[in-house]
């Protein structure tokens, strides 16, 4: 994942994860997927993203 950006929107996250965009939220809300504010802008860090796949296959 070294070529995609440092941040990405929740869009940006369904769609690397094959996911829905509302699902995206679910994970957001529920605390199994980290973000960062910016303003009033949410964003998900290249770590918090590998981290939640990282927890997933540990779990597996």
């Amino acid at each position: 994942m070294s070529d995609l950006p440092i941040l990405f929107t929740a869009n940006q996250v369904a769609k690397i994860m094959g996911i829905s965009r509302s699902q995206v939220y679910v994970l957001l809300n529920k605390g199994h997927l980290g973000s960062v504010h910016i303003g009033r802008s949410r964003r998900i860090t290249r770590a918090q993203v590998d981290e939640f796949i990282a927890d997933l296959t540990a779990a597996a």
